[in-house]
């Protein structure tokens, strides 16, 4: 039974797109549909789910983790600010000092996201913060 249920793809498409009918502001199915919509290679449709996600929860880690992820390769800037967004929800998150360490330490560039950008200082702090972690 097992085998039948797991990596089902369509089956959980059709599954998230239900609930999200039924209750459109779901975040953890807005997180959980747009990580799976990532898997299915289709990044557009996981960065609009992702990003609907924190309109509806602004402090969505699942939500933040993700479009820093997606964002990596393409777009340090936003990748690292999603991950300081994030890192701030949980500053000894292994997963999320890692990535910040792969995206390079120092400023934060500017990027445009609801209402607001990071600074020097918010950097700094935050390194901090994953500093005293691994001590």
């Amino acid at each position: 039974l097992e085998q039948r249920v797991c990596h089902n793809y369509a089956a959980a498409q059709h599954y998230f797109s239900m609930c999200l009918k039924l209750e459109p502001n779901h975040s953890a199915a807005l997180t959980n549909y747009a990580a799976l919509k990532l898997k299915l290679h289709d990044p557009l449709a996981a960065k609009t789910l992702y990003l609907r996600s924190l309109e509806v929860e602004p402090n969505n880690l699942g939500g933040l983790m993700g479009l820093a992820f997606l964002h990596k390769d393409t777009d340090t800037a936003a990748a690292k600010g999603y991950c300081l967004d994030a890192l701030r929800l949980q500053p000894c998150n292994s997963w999320l000092l890692t990535l910040q360490s792969s995206l390079g330490e120092g400023h934060v560039a500017k990027r445009e996201r609801e209402t607001h950008t990071h600074s020097e200082r918010d950097s700094k702090a935050l390194l901090q913060l994953s500093t005293n972690c691994t001590q």
